[in-house]
This record gives C-alpha cells, structure tokens and sequence, in this order.
C-alpha cells in the first residue's frame, strides 16, 4: 500500500439500488442528505463506516462489502495511500465480509494486502494473528493445502504465546492445521494434532468444552475418513 494519491470514490450513484435503500431507512433524509453532499467528510465516513460495521454484525456480508468498500476508497484518498490503523480496519471488515459469502479468492487476496501492510509497518496497528487464521481457513477453502500448511503451522506457536492453550481460537487454528494436513495426504501428522487437541479440550473452559469436543470429533472423524480411502486406495493398487 505505498503512498500515492488516490481519487476519492463516486457517493451514491454508482451503489446498488438495494444499498441505496438500506441507507435511506438507516439515515434521516437531512442526515443522508448532508453525507451525500460530502461524502469524504471526517463525520459522514464515520457514519458511514459504522453502518458497514452494523450490516456485517446483521449478517449482511454483501451490502457491508459494498459499503465498506466505498469508505476504504475514501480513507485511502485522504491519506493519500498512506496507511493508518482506521484504514486497515475497514479493510479487515471487507476481508472478513467476503470471507462470510464465500468469496474466498478476494478474500485470500485482502488478507495477504493487509499481512503485508502490517508487517512492512513500523507499528503494528492491527493484530495479525485474525488475518493469518482467516488466511489459512480461505487457502483451505480453495484446496490451497500446501499454502496453508505453513501459514497455519507459523500461526499456531504465535496463537499460544497470546491464548492459553485450551483457548478455542487456538483449537479452532489446530482444526484448521489439520485440514490442510489431511489435504495433503498427511494423515498421520493431522491424527497426532488431533489427539493432542483432544487432550486440551479436557482443560477448556466449561462453556466452550460441549462445542470444542463436538468439533475436535467431527475432525477426527474426517480424518479416518480420509485414512481409510487412503488405506483402500493402496490395496487397489
């Protein structure tokens, strides 16, 4: 994200129509009226901004995107490329919204921009360990096994350092570790982080313990899956 000068992007006419309602019922008409008379106004990206936030808690991963989008675009323009941490939250919120619908390609791929951001940073603004978790999960997504092994593998002592290790953030970057050992052909490494996940869901929380074990079984179970096609495509040989 090197610094340039940047465009601020067109308001209003170029969302969906569907966008254009939501703001319509979010804003008063003197409200919405005032955003769209300068739209890249300190006030109205924060208004803006904070609806996105909103639609991506309501589960409305497609309309936050295209809204977000536009106030990343904004932000950008203002800062004239130059980084910053309310920069890199929005686009965190859009990497996490495609991520929800399923678009894991641009998905993957605004999540490497933001990695790389905060690494070539000097101060770390946003903590990357979310980035490289949904980094992983995406790359699994796609079948992109070899590339998510390294990337889960390097997360996952980082995880530890910051959680305890019965944390579900933690097992939930052990399941993802597993899947894309099992992808591979890994079998047995995936069984082994298995067993060891199953051991410290035993040390989890009460309240997380019912769902972790039900998760750490139903990868367990994947993996026999895979081992026993594995098993059975060896003796067809």
């Amino acid at each position: 994200m090197a610094a340039q000068i940047i465009s601020p992007p067109v308001f209003w006419t170029t969302f969906t129509p569907t966008l254009r309602t939501c703001l319509r019922n979010h804003f008063s008409p003197d409200a919405l009226g005032a955003i769209i008379e300068d739209p890249n106004s300190p006030s109205s990206l924060s208004a803006v901004s904070t609806l996105g936030t909103t639609l991506l808690q309501q589960n409305e991963f497609s309309l936050a995107e295209e809204l977000l989008f536009n106030c990343y675009k904004a932000k950008v323009s203002a800062s004239n490329g130059k980084p910053n941490a309310d920069i890199l939250a929005t686009k965190y919120n859009i990497a996490y919204a495609q991520l929800k619908r399923d678009a894991f390609a641009e998905s993957e791929k605004s999540w490497k921009e933001i990695l790389n951001t905060v690494l070539d940073s000097d101060k770390k603004v946003l903590p990357n360990l979310g980035a490289k978790s949904n980094l992983g999960y995406t790359l699994n997504k796609q079948g992109k096994f070899e590339e998510a092994e390294p990337v889960l593998t390097d997360l996952l002592p980082e995880m530890k350092e910051r959680f305890h290790e019965s944390n579900p953030r933690v097992l939930g970057c052990m399941r993802h570790l597993m899947e894309a050992l099992v992808g591979q052909g890994k079998v047995e490494e995936a069984m082994m982080l298995n067993e060891k996940g199953s051991e410290l869901v035993g040390k989890c929380e009460e309240q997380h313990k019912e769902a972790e074990r039900e998760a750490m079984d139903a990868m367990r179970a994947s993996i026999m899956e895979q081992k026993l096609k594995s098993v059975a495509s060896n003796e067809a040989v």
